[in-house]
């Protein structure tokens, strides 16, 4: 008797083993290449794939050529993975993530799901990451202020983005500057002066040099 209860043990061991062998090696990490029109580094429901050519992705150093704006790599392990945009197109520059070059996402699979630098998708319910989303743009850069005043007296050629501000704060500062413009009346394009929106200067109350 006992030497068959320890034999059944054993073949139970090992039909465990089998299994999570199986499922270390199931996982998965997704997703696009999108034109981020608004900068905010996520992409939102009217953002469109880049399609135009195909997109050069790797995983850990093995590289993969994807249509459509969409990637998938499936069958991966549990643990730590790097995946990198290899083939910005001519024209474009790379709003996320810009922390490395390549631009890469630094992800874990499985037990602990992750990914850096943020926003770098979603854990799902099987600890797979989806929406791992390498964000582009072919908009013409603009000019961004951090805890100063700025002064601009013949406008801006370049824009500021919807949801951004010309003015900001880094992490340590509260209050953004004020924005002087001359005898120009001020247009940030889609975005703002700055949360505060102080603004000097205008076509009916200039503010000019003396």
């Amino acid at each position: 008797m006992l030497t068959r209860t320890v034999g059944c043990i054993s073949c139970v061991s090992k039909i465990i083993n089998q299994v999570v062998g199986t499922n270390a090696n199931n996982y998965s990490v997704m997703r696009n290449i999108y034109i981020d029109s608004d900068g905010s580094k996520t992409k939102n429901g009217s953002e469109v794939n880049y399609t135009a050519s195909p997109s050069n992705i790797s995983i850990d150093g093995a590289g993969a050529t994807f249509n459509n704006g969409a990637y998938t790599f499936g069958n991966l392990t549990a643990g730590t993975h790097t995946v990198e945009y290899l083939n910005k197109p001519a024209g474009y520059s790379m709003r996320h993530p810009t922390s490395s070059v390549p631009p890469s996402f630094f992800i874990t699979l499985g037990p602990g799901c992750t990914g850096s630098p943020p926003p770098a998708g979603n854990c799902d319910a099987g600890n797979n990451i989806i929406n791992l989303n390498f964000g582009i743009s072919n908009s013409t850069a603009w000019i961004q202020g951090y805890d100063l005043d700025m002064r601009f007296d013949n406008g801006f050629s370049n824009t500021a983005p919807v949801g951004q501000y010309t003015l900001t704060t880094d992490s340590s500062g509260t209050t953004p500057g004020i924005m002087f413009t001359g005898n120009v009346s001020a247009d940030f394009g889609n975005g703002q002066a700055s949360i505060t929106n102080k603004v000097v200067g205008g076509n009916v109350y200039p503010e000019v040099v003396g």
